[in-house]
């Protein structure tokens, strides 16, 4: 019996067994180094494709803005500034939700106005005219309703009516008294209709001052 022949083919087994094992390992290493390349790739690649596409969105997002264009109707514009010389004169800021005029006119040429204000008794209000509109006959008895606070005031399918006026307190009240008074005039040089909102014999935008001013808007 050779021992150190038994040994050496031992000795020899064992270095084969950890060549295969080194060259295994050495295998799996280089496998998930390659993984890990796809995977960064991969990644890489999504990101790039998800940047594109918002670039993409937002280049969209301002074509669209840039074709936008306000809109205003001059035909229906009326005395006391238009929807944009408004913004103008009242900023975009708290006032915006207290006072405010704006004009709708429909298909069917009915013109809604709004108006809105608060009073020296800090009281909000909110001022509506339905006016049906008839250019080549402006004389003519149409439609026609106010309301005050979602409470009609004054409503007629038939009327010639061109001024309107109501206190918006009673004589028992202890509040200081606030009149309105809303206009119809029609211009017939310029083919069109206007609506002058009066508070306290005060234009709109006058009042709207004298309220910025003493609140400190």
């Amino acid at each position: 019996f050779d021992t150190n022949e038994t040994m050496n083919d031992d000795i020899d087994e064992m270095n084969q067994i950890i060549t295969e094992n080194q060259q295994k390992l050495l295998h799996n290493d280089l496998s998930l180094f390659n993984a890990g390349n796809n995977a960064i790739k991969i990644n890489s690649d999504l990101i790039r494709n998800e940047n594109d596409a918002q670039k993409r969105m937002s280049l969209i997002q301002l074509k669209k803005r840039g074709n936008k264009t306000p809109s205003v109707d001059k035909k229906n514009d009326g005395d006391d500034n238009d929807l944009i010389s408004r913004s103008r004169t009242m900023p975009l800021t708290k006032p915006m939700s207290v006072w405010g005029r704006s004009l709708k006119l429909e298909e069917n040429n009915v013109m809604n106005v709004e108006w809105k204000f608060v009073d020296d008794n800090n009281d909000e209000h909110c001022i509506k005219l339905i006016h049906y509109q008839i250019k080549g006959s402006p004389n003519k008895k149409t439609k026609r309703i106010v309301s005050i606070n979602n409470v009609d005031k004054f409503s007629s399918n038939k009327s010639n009516k061109t001024k309107f006026k109501f206190d918006l307190h009673s004589r028992k009240s202890d509040k200081k008294q606030v009149t309105i008074i809303i206009n119809i005039t029609y211009d017939s040089k310029k083919s069109k209709f206007t609506y002058p909102f009066l508070i306290n014999n005060k234009s709109y935008p006058e009042a709207f001052r004298e309220w910025q001013s003493a609140n400190k808007y």
